[in-house]
């Protein structure tokens, strides 16, 4: 989640059909039918590289077809929470050693 920046905060859609429909959550979202396929062979088109890089670079597709911003534009609320507990949880982590290298100096002492 936080490499990917896979977030509900960051989603933008579905852009591939699943099972026939482009459901996201409880949510159906009705496309004109070719719309997509237009739309992919603009994008992909020879004439349309700048096009293109801006979508690779603003934008990731997940492999079930959910379109996400990348961190660049804005970063997921849930990958933020999680970068802050493994952060908590490496803090914690070097005062429990630091408690046991000074329990030891003291037990030797």
């Amino acid at each position: 989640m936080i490499a990917y920046n896979y977030c509900y905060s960051t989603c933008l859609g579905r852009v591939a059909a699943f099972q026939g429909q482009f459901r996201l959550g409880v949510t159906t979202l009705d496309i004109a039918p070719g719309l997509l396929e237009t739309l992919k062979e603009f994008i992909t088109g020879e004439h349309h590289t700048q096009i293109r890089m801006i979508l690779c670079t603003l934008t990731s597709v997940a492999p079930n077809g959910i379109m996400y911003t990348k961190p660049q534009v804005r970063k997921g609320l849930l990958g933020r929470m999680l970068v802050e507990l493994l952060d908590t949880r490496v803090m914690v982590k070097q005062a429990m050693k630091a408690v046991k290298s000074d329990r030891a100096c003291l037990m030797a002492t």
